[in-house]
């Protein structure tokens, strides 16, 4: 799987929330920006996941923005964004969500790297 892969993207959004909520702290609007930018994700299709996870229901307190003349929102993490108990769930028992976890625990540098681990020295 590549860093811009769905399941990669999801997973790292809601274990990074999840570590977060575990520790009490707030997620770094920042971090996950720069998440972002380091794996070339561009804009339309990190909203499109952002707006998918809060609809769905795995998130709560994302930003959405509509965008004048075009089909799409743009969505952003704000301090308030956090993982809802059925984010939690989804995070420890869908089976994609396990490969990704194991991806990344097998040593594929880059791929299913943490958020949190890469741009906050971990939580």
């Amino acid at each position: 799987m590549a860093a811009d892969d769905y399941h990669v993207i999801v997973y790292e959004i809601l274990a990074y929330l999840y570590a977060c909520l575990k520790k009490g702290v707030e997620p770094e609007v920042e971090a996950v920006d720069g998440y972002r930018k380091l794996h070339k994700i561009n804009m339309r299709y990190w909203s499109y996941i952002l707006v998918h996870l809060q609809t769905d229901g795995y998130v709560e307190g994302i930003a959405i923005t509509p965008v004048m003349n075009v089909n799409w929102k743009t969505a952003h993490f704000t301090d308030g964004t956090a993982i809802t108990p059925k984010g939690i769930s989804y995070l420890a028992e869908n089976s994609m969500m396990e490969k990704v976890k194991k991806f990344g625990v097998d040593g594929f540098k880059g791929v299913a790297s943490s958020i949190a681990t890469q741009f906050l020295g971990g939580i």
